[in-house]
């Protein structure tokens, strides 16, 4: 997995076009709900072998996936390794490609996906240049792994520069546990294998691993890879997952638990991190508060000592005072981890966290509640997998889900997929952690055959057996136009046209919510009205239209979707996306 580097940001726009495609529009601020919105991707760097990707993407109201579809011509042979995640803004997504030949054409284009549907975005070319040839790497891993210990073995392709590596890893709530800093490997053209020793590490712990090769002045980063620290049957802890969700739908996950190895001040190979300081006071914000660590953290873990001990945990939460609340806070069954009571108090009230498994703030006032938890039961048992339906499938793809739970060992999970009962196939197995609670799981499975029914079970494994999720199926879609989710949407929607680019036809749907009377535009680059494609009423539902280009010149066009209700005039719809016409 290459670096992701997260950024807030508010989307402004200001355009001034004639004609009537744009409206001009100050400081719009993205926070709908609907499919992922995906910007044109930059080539920041572009060697004989290499090139590093930049792109953005707004989850636009949902958890996204992201990936990318690449090769040398429009059929996007090769596929980045998908990455998912919910920041509710916006995210600035790095990759890099490599093993690329010089002097050759490249076609990409970044794909988002979220609950709503699925984005393709326009196709983007480069072309590698003659040189330089930059160093690769080839494998990264961790054996010789113990308690505390791995020995970290890479690989990588040397092209006659001179050659420096580097490693960092660490847990998935702290990825920057441990680093070796550039150490020199040598030039010439050959393959060059190296190793390094970490310690002091925790046992039953997931760790990631990724590393950078650098030549030329440029470095490289390989895809991520995890390990897990063996079993100690003296290092015990559980962890519980507390998830506070706002009225806007933002989520904070926090944790906190025991752990034999925990001190009473910062922890940072368990992921207690000293916090930066608050966020503005609209923004979702919750954190524990601990004495001898500053501004907070996300995870407060307490040393275990007895059974019979007793421990407080401060929680402090914010968020918008007018839209925010209530907050909804939430856990999972805590009766298998505490043998005593877990007692919640909010002001003067207390509620018994073994009897309900969630509660509201209303009053924004209350921005704490403290957790008492009674006679805790670190646990070491074999993982439970829950396998779940499929999400938005489409005719050569499908997104599988699963619940592991770790029961508080550091497990790894998998799916086995196949088009029948015994599978054939399995994804990369990855490090879903070592908490008490469970976790999703999720991953994206290519090439399939559309219109076919495809089996897939979720597999967790840790120190203490192996576990089979139940047998599930999804049948893909036939190949008509435009990923869709089963479940319509409540509102108008215009969804993105499909293929895209188009050469020289294109399919583009929307959804009416009442019987509306509809206009569908299509513009050129400079706002010009260049197709009337349909105006007049229509009644509720999912409408497709199709539009022909073969008398167009090849450039970016705009397709506005204009809408008004039967029944009540007042409510409208507009909407503008965009696509790209080849020839």
């Amino acid at each position: 997995m290459d670096r992701i580097f997260l950024n807030i940001f508010a989307l402004t726009i200001a355009v001034i076009i004639c004609g009537d495609l744009f409206q001009p529009v100050v400081a719009q601020t993205i926070s709908g709900e609907g499919p992922p919105i995906v910007k044109m991707p930059f080539i920041t760097i572009v060697t004989g072998n290499t090139a590093k990707i930049e792109t953005f993407v707004v989850p636009n109201g949902a958890e996204v996936t992201v990936w990318i579809e690449w090769g040398v011509s429009l059929s996007y042979t090769e596929v980045t390794a998908p990455e998912t995640f919910d920041w509710i803004y916006g995210a600035s997504v790095y990759r890099n490609l490599y093993g690329l030949n010089p002097l050759t054409k490249i076609h990409l284009r970044v794909v988002a996906q979220n609950k709503y549907g699925i984005t393709y975005g326009m196709d983007t070319t480069f072309t590698t240049l003659s040189e330089p040839i930059l160093s690769e790497p080839i494998f990264v891993h961790a054996d010789s792994i113990t308690q505390t210990s791995a020995r970290l073995h890479v690989k990588c392709r040397l092209h006659g520069a001179d050659t420096w590596i580097g490693f960092y890893g660490g847990t998935k709530m702290n990825e920057s546990l441990y680093e070796f800093r550039y150490v020199y490997i040598g030039s010439g053209d050959m393959d060059v294998e190296t190793t390094f020793v970490v310690s002091g590490l925790i046992p039953n712990t997931v760790y990631n691993i990724e590393m950078d090769v650098y030549s030329h002045s440029r470095w490289i980063t390989s895809n991520e890879q995890t390990f897990s620290t063996c079993n100690d049957s003296a290092a015990k802890g559980l962890l519980v997952p507390v998830k506070v969700k706002d009225m806007k739908g933002r989520i904070n996950t926090r944790r906190f638990g025991i752990h034999t190895m925990a001190t009473d001040c910062e922890d940072r190979k368990l992921d207690e991190l000293e916090l930066p300081p608050l966020p503005p006071s609209t923004a979702l914000e919750a954190r524990f508060l601990v004495k001898c660590i500053g501004l907070g953290t996300y995870t407060d873990i307490r040393q275990y000592i007895s059974p019979t001990q007793i421990d407080t945990y401060k929680l402090r939460f914010q968020t918008d005072a007018f839209s925010g609340y209530p907050i909804t806070i939430s856990w999972p069954d805590l009766d298998s981890l505490y043998a005593g009571r877990v007692i919640m108090k909010i002001s003067s009230d207390s509620l018994d966290m073994k009897t309900i498994n969630s509660c509201d703030i209303i009053d924004p006032d209350l921005g704490l509640v403290k957790i008492i938890a009674e006679a805790p039961r670190p646990i070491a048992g074999v993982p439970n997998v829950i396998t779940e339906n499929a999400a938005v499938v489409g005719h050569e793809h499908g997104q599988i889900n699963a619940q592991v739970n770790p029961a508080g060992l550091a497990t790894n999970g998998w799916f086995e997929w196949g088009p029948s009962i015994s599978y054939g196939r399995t994804t990369l197995e990855k490090g879903v952690g070592n908490e008490a609670g469970h976790i999703p799981m999720n991953e994206f499975i290519f090439g399939l055959q559309n219109n076919t029914q495809y089996h897939y079970r979720a597999v967790a494994q840790n120190s203490s057996g192996t576990i089979y999720g139940d047998d599930q199926t999804f049948i893909t879609t036939e190949p008509t136009g435009v990923e869709i989710l089963e479940s319509m949407p409540s509102d108008y929607f215009l969804y993105q046209n499909y293929p895209n680019p188009l050469n020289p036809s294109t399919i583009i749907q929307y959804h009416l919510p009442a019987e509306s009377r509809v206009s569908l535009k299509i513009f050129n680059l400079l706002g010009q009205l260049v197709s009337e494609l349909l105006n007049e009423d229509q009644p509720v539902g999912l409408k497709t239209v199709e539009w022909n280009g073969s008398e167009y010149a090849a450039g970016i066009y705009y397709y506005k979707l204009s809408a008004i209700t039967v029944a009540d005039p007042r409510k409208t719809f507009s909407k503008v996306r965009t696509m790209l016409l080849i020839k």
